[in-house]
């Protein structure tokens, strides 16, 4: 009987474990559209600021890259696999909207995507402090611009995030103040039912 617990538990911490590293999710082609146009522009930076003196094509290259890595992350990986969107309208203050787009996403799904969005925005920051440090001037706007577009997008997902769960939030505030009131209207009206029957 310990031996047969033992063996369960064991098999439920290694399935855990993997997949923790292994994706398991609903959308594996997303997924791939938010890993495969990261890892690009950030191996050609690594591979030509350090080894190559070669420097137009791949800085070109780069920020292209890098720019169509925001556009897909914003509207395309953003809605699949977390079901979120946002944008922002010509006002003169500048509005931001944020809606989402479905039903609360697979588990695997949000961890894959705000985990690489988050360690995409840390490694052009820590390139950029590289580039800085070395003083390589020519190759500062690369990281510089994946820093900004990609702390731009983990900014407006965040809070296009905590708009969505303010919002449930006080959705469910109000259906549960609408059913305390309706029973509270119910009390009251047996209330005044049971003193006219007794009058």
């Amino acid at each position: 009987v310990i031996s047969s617990k033992t063996n369960e538990w064991r098999r439920q911490s290694v399935t855990t474990l993997t997949s923790a590293f292994f994706y398991e999710g609903p959308h594996p082609g997303a997924l791939l559209l938010h890993v495969i146009p990261r890892l690009f522009p950030l191996l050609l930076y690594i591979i030509f600021a350090s080894l190559t003196g070669t420097f137009i094509l791949p800085f070109v290259v780069c920020q292209l890259c890098i720019a169509v890595t925001f556009w897909l992350t914003k509207n395309i990986t953003g809605r699949v696999l977390v079901k979120l969107r946002w944008w922002s309208t010509s006002e003169p203050y500048g509005v931001y909207e944020f809606r989402l787009d479905g039903p609360t996403p697979h588990l695997h799904d949000r961890v894959w995507f705000w985990g690489l969005l988050v360690l995409d925005s840390g490694l052009w920051g820590f390139l950029l402090l590289v580039a800085v440090i070395k003083i390589n001037l020519g190759w500062i706007p690369v990281p510089l611009c994946g820093l900004i577009l990609g702390g731009t997008n983990l900014l407006y997902f965040v809070l296009c995030n905590r708009q969505i769960v303010y919002e449930r939030h006080s959705l469910k505030k109000q259906e549960a103040d609408g059913v305390l009131g309706t029973l509270k209207a119910l009390a009251g009206s047996g209330s005044a039912l049971a003193a006219v029957s007794m009058k």
